[in-house]
Protein backbone atom coordinates (compact mmCIF):
# COMPACT_ATOMS: atom_id res chain seq x y z
CA UNK A 1 0.00 0.00 0.00
CA UNK A 2 1.39 3.46 -0.85
CA UNK A 3 2.50 5.76 1.94
CA UNK A 4 0.49 8.58 0.43
CA UNK A 5 -2.34 9.05 -1.99
CA UNK A 6 -1.89 11.06 -5.15
CA UNK A 7 -5.17 12.72 -5.92
CA UNK A 8 -6.12 14.96 -8.79
CA UNK A 9 -8.07 17.13 -6.34
CA UNK A 10 -6.33 18.48 -3.27
CA UNK A 11 -8.75 18.77 -0.36
CA UNK A 12 -9.25 22.03 1.56
CA UNK A 13 -7.91 20.31 4.68
CA UNK A 14 -4.71 19.41 2.80
CA UNK A 15 -4.32 23.07 1.80
CA UNK A 16 -4.68 24.21 5.42
CA UNK A 17 -2.31 21.51 6.66
CA UNK A 18 0.26 22.41 4.00
CA UNK A 19 0.19 26.10 4.96
CA UNK A 20 0.68 25.20 8.62
CA UNK A 21 3.49 22.82 7.71
CA UNK A 22 5.28 25.63 5.87
CA UNK A 23 4.87 28.16 8.70
CA UNK A 24 5.37 26.15 11.89
CA UNK A 25 8.90 24.77 11.31
CA UNK A 26 10.09 28.33 10.61
CA UNK A 27 8.63 29.44 13.94
CA UNK A 28 10.45 26.60 15.72
CA UNK A 29 13.68 26.85 13.70
CA UNK A 30 13.32 23.28 12.44
CA UNK A 31 14.82 22.17 9.15
CA UNK A 32 13.13 19.82 6.74
CA UNK A 33 15.89 17.28 7.41
CA UNK A 34 15.11 17.32 11.14
CA UNK A 35 11.43 16.72 10.43
CA UNK A 36 12.33 13.84 8.09
CA UNK A 37 14.47 12.21 10.78
CA UNK A 38 11.71 12.54 13.40
CA UNK A 39 8.88 11.27 11.22
CA UNK A 40 10.38 8.93 8.64
CA UNK A 41 8.55 10.90 5.93
CA UNK A 42 10.69 11.70 2.89
CA UNK A 43 11.81 15.25 2.22
CA UNK A 44 10.21 15.22 -1.21
CA UNK A 45 6.83 14.26 0.23
CA UNK A 46 7.08 16.88 2.99
CA UNK A 47 7.83 19.40 0.26
CA UNK A 48 4.76 18.32 -1.74
CA UNK A 49 2.57 18.65 1.34
CA UNK A 50 4.05 22.04 2.23
CA UNK A 51 3.44 23.33 -1.30
CA UNK A 52 -0.15 22.03 -1.03
CA UNK A 53 0.32 19.54 -3.88
CA UNK A 54 -0.52 16.35 -1.97
CA UNK A 55 -3.20 14.84 0.27
CA UNK A 56 -1.34 13.21 3.16
CA UNK A 57 -2.79 10.21 4.94
CA UNK A 58 -3.96 10.53 8.55
CA UNK A 59 -0.87 8.65 9.69
CA UNK A 60 1.45 11.14 7.98
CA UNK A 61 -0.60 14.10 9.24
CA UNK A 62 -0.30 12.83 12.82
CA UNK A 63 3.48 12.28 12.51
CA UNK A 64 4.11 15.70 11.01
CA UNK A 65 1.88 17.51 13.52
CA UNK A 66 3.74 15.82 16.36
CA UNK A 67 7.11 16.77 14.83
CA UNK A 68 6.17 20.45 14.78
CA UNK A 69 4.65 20.27 18.27
CA UNK A 70 1.05 21.05 17.30
CA UNK A 71 -2.24 19.24 17.53
CA UNK A 72 -3.67 18.07 14.22
CA UNK A 73 -6.72 20.26 14.83
CA UNK A 74 -4.49 23.33 15.17
CA UNK A 75 -2.81 22.57 11.85
CA UNK A 76 -6.15 22.11 10.10
CA UNK A 77 -7.78 25.21 11.57
CA UNK A 78 -7.36 28.86 10.78
CA UNK A 79 -5.02 29.46 13.72
CA UNK A 80 -3.36 32.35 11.96
CA UNK A 81 -4.66 35.81 12.89
CA UNK A 82 -3.78 37.07 9.40
CA UNK A 83 -6.14 34.51 7.85
CA UNK A 84 -8.98 35.62 10.13
CA UNK A 85 -8.29 39.25 9.29
CA UNK A 86 -8.30 38.48 5.55
CA UNK A 87 -11.63 36.71 5.90
CA UNK A 88 -13.18 39.61 7.74
CA UNK A 89 -11.82 42.06 5.15
CA UNK A 90 -13.35 39.93 2.37
CA UNK A 91 -16.66 39.82 4.20
CA UNK A 92 -16.61 43.60 4.64
CA UNK A 93 -15.91 44.09 0.93
CA UNK A 94 -18.80 41.82 -0.03
CA UNK A 95 -21.12 43.70 2.35
CA UNK A 96 -20.06 47.01 0.81
CA UNK A 97 -21.12 45.95 -2.69
CA UNK A 98 -24.60 47.11 -3.70
CA UNK A 99 -27.32 44.54 -4.36
CA UNK A 100 -27.41 45.29 -8.10
CA UNK A 101 -23.67 44.74 -8.36
CA UNK A 102 -24.00 41.43 -6.49
CA UNK A 103 -26.62 40.29 -9.02
CA UNK A 104 -24.38 41.30 -11.90
CA UNK A 105 -21.42 39.37 -10.41
CA UNK A 106 -23.64 36.32 -9.81
CA UNK A 107 -24.88 36.39 -13.40
CA UNK A 108 -21.33 36.76 -14.73
CA UNK A 109 -20.15 33.79 -12.65
CA UNK A 110 -23.10 31.65 -13.71
CA UNK A 111 -22.29 32.30 -17.35
CA UNK A 112 -18.70 31.05 -17.05
CA UNK A 113 -19.01 28.34 -14.40
CA UNK A 114 -20.61 24.96 -15.05
CA UNK A 115 -24.04 24.37 -13.52
CA UNK A 116 -22.65 21.59 -11.35
CA UNK A 117 -19.03 21.33 -10.27
CA UNK A 118 -17.17 18.40 -11.80
CA UNK A 119 -16.96 15.32 -9.63
CA UNK A 120 -13.48 14.62 -8.32
CA UNK A 121 -11.61 11.79 -10.01
CA UNK A 122 -9.22 9.87 -7.78
CA UNK A 123 -6.36 8.12 -9.57
CA UNK A 124 -8.34 8.28 -12.82
CA UNK A 125 -11.20 6.27 -11.26
CA UNK A 126 -14.68 7.66 -10.61
CA UNK A 127 -15.69 7.37 -6.94
CA UNK A 128 -18.26 4.71 -6.18
CA UNK A 129 -21.04 5.63 -3.77
CA UNK A 130 -23.26 3.01 -2.23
Amino acid sequence: MPKYLHLDVITPAAHLFGRSLRQRPKELGLSQAQICEQTGVTASYISLIGREWANPTLEVIAKLASAVDLEVSDMLGARNADQAEQKSLGARLIDAVHTEEKRWVAQALESVLPAQPPRPVYNNVEPCFF
